[in-house]
């Protein structure tokens, strides 16, 4: 097992320059980041925890990144990233089902702009082995899981929805235009 790392309340040029020297090392298996600003998330290519807090970005895993980290991540905490519009932006993606099946656990908290969790094609995402989800202070989402995404939930254990004011189903319905769950 690698080394966990936790960097926090840096400039976006000291940012830029601590994320090109830390990205490829390969003793990172896990990173924390904290009050950074923009990051380019591309290197994050072999860690299995993941934990964002107040930085600012669009989406975590944009579609070029997803094949690489899908398979490997574990944890993910995304808390107070204001700007986060998406989670998994999956747009481009016309894979086989194949990813997130190691994924044990998914924070979101405090995210006012989050409108989707899986944007794009949701269905290639696992989740077989998620234990927790806990969404709370995410007031622009709609929705949880698709029906599909649902479906394959076989171990989840505890999940906590606190003050998502324009949540109006947990499981929405398949049948959404263009299967996309969490419409803009």
């Amino acid at each position: 097992m690698g080394i966990a790392l936790v960097i926090g309340r840096l400039k976006e040029q000291q940012t830029n320059r601590m994320w090109d020297s830390l990205k490829w090392h390969p003793w990172l298996a896990g990173l924390n980041l904290e009050d950074i600003g923009k990051i380019d998330v591309q290197g994050l290519t072999r860690w299995i925890c993941f934990h964002l807090r107040a930085c600012s970005i669009n989406h975590v895993f944009p579609s070029g990144l997803y094949a690489t980290v899908s398979n490997l991540l574990e944890d993910l905490h995304v808390e107070y990233c204001y700007s986060l519009k998406e989670v998994f932006y999956l747009e481009e993606i016309e894979e086989e089902p194949s990813g997130l099946t190691r994924l044990r656990e998914l924070i979101l908290v405090g995210l006012p702009k989050l409108m989707s969790i899986w944007k794009g094609n949701h269905e290639i995402a696992q989740l077989e082995n998620l234990k927790m989800m806990k969404v709370k202070d995410c007031g622009k989402l709609r929705n949880i899981f698709s029906k599909t995404l649902a479906q394959k939930l076989h171990t989840l254990e505890h999940l906590s929805i606190l003050k998502c004011g324009s949540l109006e189903e947990i499981v929405s319905n398949d049948n959404a235009e263009g299967m996309i769950l969490l419409q803009d």
